[in-house]
């Protein structure tokens, strides 16, 4: 027996296929149908509990060559019904080998869609997924609201008291309401410390420096999936890594880049002193706030050279623009989201792996109050969820900007175009 036990008490039960022991994590679902490995090893997914809502998973076993990082970087692994098959020529290892050998928790025989239909209702949460081990379920549900806890910026070990007054969240010591630092709770508040309930965005931990490279290195691999670009010359690229997935590096150097892969603390200066032609900001998981990257880093490259952003870096480069972040109700996660082009009104269907998205609606009310938001130009928009910015562009400056991954080998090949998009920024 095997269990997935939610923050909200939610309980799923199943059976058991990958390592023994109890992980948390972020829940989150993913609509794939393909791709499952690309999946486990994608940095964004760096701490989460994958659910895979497509029903078989495992039929092509995996593969070394179609990892996107040098790990699996899920907590766990939960899902319908495990292939009992392999029947692929590229395989190399079953996904339950695979999983076991790599220490990852996961279990089969669960009504993923049934999970996928409570986040979409009650909106994300934290959970803990258990193995093989002996636990109440009153227990595991202690420590998934923990794991809540501390992925909002809450004190693990907090144990101030409520101020007493009916309905109030509030912490007393050390902690305060987000009304007032005096707070007398006339409002029934909702606590912001992160302990009781609310949320510490600055006390958010910073997952982009889990998965990040420590050291500087070159990349020269091209992409299997793409055929070589003709360029003029070579472009040298720096990539600023906040968690980068190979099949964008290959696709750059497809594109004709050279290409140097940065750690995530890398300065604009020490980035600039590199002489790039083109800096591209990868995707990654976390908050985009997280890590001083913004001041430090995005917002004065945004100012000296050609930007491609996505992801994660997509929505630190707006922000930097003035454009204010927002909290996905359930994030989005698959390879069929679609996005539409604002002036050709042309749909594309693209692969999405984040939790926060960009505020259109926001950006429409601030527009003539904020002056760098004047120069903002709303390129695409999710035709999901219609105030979300999808992709932007500046008036002035050589930036772009879109939330998904445009190289995914697993999706409709629809936005490569952006990258052909870069190169004429650096030309």
């Amino acid at each position: 027996m095997a269990y997935l036990v939610l923050e909200d008490g939610k309980v799923f039960l199943g059976d058991a296929f990958g390592a023994d022991g109890i992980r948390s994590g972020q829940i989150v679902f993913n609509t794939c149908m393909t791709g499952y490995q690309e999946i486990l090893t994608d940095p964004a997914n760096f701490g989460n509990i994958v659910t895979m809502t497509y029903p078989e998973i495992g039929n092509v076993g995996v593969n070394a060559a179609d990892s996107q990082s040098d790990k699996l970087q899920i907590s766990g692994l939960v899902i319908r019904q495990l292939s009992p098959i392999m029947s692929n020529f590229r395989s190399e290892q079953t996904l339950e080998e695979y999983l076991k050998a790599n220490d990852v928790v996961a279990i089969k025989n669960v009504d993923t869609r049934a999970i996928a239909k409570h986040l979409r209702e009650y909106g994300s949460m934290y959970g803990v997924i258990a193995c093989g081990e002996r636990l109440s379920v009153s227990d595991l549900v202690k420590q998934a609201q923990l794991a809540a806890v501390i992925a909002r910026g809450g004190d693990p070990d907090c144990t101030a008291e409520h101020c007493g007054n009916e309905g109030c969240k509030c912490a007393q010591e050390g902690h305060h309401c987000h009304h007032d630092e005096d707070c007398d709770c006339d409002d029934d508040c909702e606590c912001e410390c992160g302990c009781h309930g609310g949320m510490n965005f600055e006390a958010f931990p910073n997952l982009i420096a889990e998965v990040s490279c420590k050291e500087p290195y070159k990349w020269t691999q091209k992409s299997a999936w793409i055929d070589e670009r003709q360029t003029e010359k070579r472009y040298n690229v720096v990539v600023l890594d906040l968690g980068v997935r190979r099949d964008q590096l290959q696709t750059l150097v497809s594109f004709g880049c050279d290409v140097t892969v940065v750690p995530y603390s890398t300065t604009a200066e020490e980035i600039l002193a590199l002489n790039p032609d083109g800096v591209f900001i990868s995707n990654g998981p976390g908050a985009p706030w997280v890590g001083g990257i913004i001041d430090n880093t995005v917002e004065q490259l945004a100012q000296s050279v050609p930007v491609l952003a996505i992801g994660i870096g997509f929505l630190m480069l707006g922000m930097s623009q003035g454009i204010n972040p927002c909290i996905l109700r359930h994030g989005q996660h698959g390879v069929n989201i679609p996005v539409q082009d604002v002036k050709t009104k042309l749909v594309s269907i693209v692969s999405k792996n984040v939790d926060y998205g960009l505020d259109g609606d926001d950006l429409n009310e601030t527009a003539e109050e904020h002056p760098l938001l004047k120069n903002v130009i709303v390129t695409h928009v999710n035709l999901n969820i219609p105030d979300v910015v999808e992709g932007f562009r500046h008036k002035i400056l050589p930036i772009i900007g879109i939330s998904w991954n445009p190289t995914a080998p697993t999706r409709p090949q629809d936005a490569h175009c952006v990258y052909d998009d870069f190169i004429d920024l650096m030309k």
